[in-house]
């Protein structure tokens, strides 16, 4: 590579801001980066008519294949640096917190108090006999399920909160316990991203 200072390209490559980006998107530059590094590794004669003067086309096609490669590793830092703060937290991120709250609601609050709880109804009011205190015989129902708060709160045990609170309440798991199991009731992957792998070629054959 003579046409230009590795450096510099690295350094054009990396000075794009992601920070701003949604991950969905940054997934979808770093595959269609991935895909013109491919198609350029495979037909390098598509860069033929846009060779700058003042180098050759293997020189450009050098430098081009150095960018997208240099690009592509600044995207996946990006996502991984997300990642990493994500799994960091033991709540393992506000981002699935809210999205379980989203798809949950009053249903799925509800669904978990049912969960470890006999549920009762009385002139729309929702109430549950606690299995926690009293050696787990309630036998008048002193847990209240607050409907518009998506809220609950047993008054035997003068504990309450939100689902998540409720999940750790019943079967004593940390927050990120809870997240877990519902993350699995709402059908939300917690699984970190797992980046394709970066092409490389040698010799015009991509590995």
């Amino acid at each position: 590579m003579t046409y230009a200072d590795t450096t510099v390209i690295e350094h054009l490559a990396q000075s794009r801001n992601y920070r701003g980006w949604r991950t969905p998107d940054l997934v979808c530059e770093a595959d269609n980066m991935r895909g013109q590094y491919e198609d350029i590794a495979a037909c390098p004669f598509i860069l033929e008519a846009e060779t700058p003067t003042g180098c050759t086309q293997e020189e450009y096609i050098d430098d081009s294949l150095f960018y997208l490669r240099a690009s592509i590793e600044s995207i996946l830092k990006e996502i991984n640096r997300r990642e990493t703060m994500q799994l960091s937290n033991v709540i393992l991120g506000k981002s699935i917190i809210e999205a379980i709250k989203e798809k949950t609601g009053e249903q799925g609050l509800i669904d978990a108090i049912s969960w470890y709880c006999q549920i009762e109804t009385h002139h729309n009011i929702w109430k549950f006999k606690c299995t926690v205190h009293g050696d787990g015989h309630d036998r008048d129902a002193s847990g209240v399920i607050y409907l518009k708060e998506i809220r609950w709160h047993c008054y035997g045990c003068n504990k309450g909160g939100d689902i998540f609170d409720a999940v750790m309440h019943f079967e004593h798991v940390p927050m990120s316990e809870a997240i877990k199991k519902l993350a699995r009731y709402t059908g939300i992957d917690t699984r970190p991203f797992q980046p394709k792998p970066i092409p490389q070629a040698q010799g015009g054959v991509i590995v």
